[in-house]
């Protein structure tokens, strides 16, 4: 969008430029994770897009370092202004790394959406945790 958008008020060629880069390495981190799984690569493929989850949620944070910001020091110019809306990117990718790099640092088996019960299993276990072993009115077998 910052390449065919023009962009807003009060904007610098700094922040232009940290929305060039932070754009990219979006587009990048969601191709990266989608060569991941198409690779088999669960792991790779959580990394990456957690990666650009973490960059497309910037603006939600850029508005509290924005807000705390301007409460600390008062309205920013344009330097502090791209400074604030470069951090709300760096916290977020940093919180990313950390959740990433603690998941993966443990030897446990990573949770998986593929690790889940069939509707039968689910049904089945139901049954043993709450005693009814009877057959369902609604099976033929």
């Amino acid at each position: 969008m910052t390449l065919f958008y023009p962009g807003p008020a009060h904007s610098s060629n700094l922040l232009y430029g940290m929305r060039v880069l932070f754009g990219s390495a979006m587009v990048l981190s969601i191709l990266l994770g989608f060569a991941a799984i198409c690779q088999g690569d669960v792991r790779g493929h959580r990394a990456w897009m957690a990666r650009a989850y973490a960059i497309g949620l910037g603006a939600g944070t850029q508005v509290l370092t924005l807000m705390i910001g301007e409460l600390i020091a008062g309205p920013p110019d344009e330097l502090g202004n791209a400074l604030l809306m470069g951090a709300g990117w760096v916290i977020n990718l940093a919180g990313a790394e950390w959740i990433i790099k603690t998941k993966t640092d443990n030897h446990e088996r990573p949770q998986s959406s593929l690790d889940y019960q069939t509707p039968g299993e689910f049904a089945a276990t139901w049954r043993l945790f709450t005693g009814t072993m009877e057959q369902s009115p609604h099976r033929t077998d």
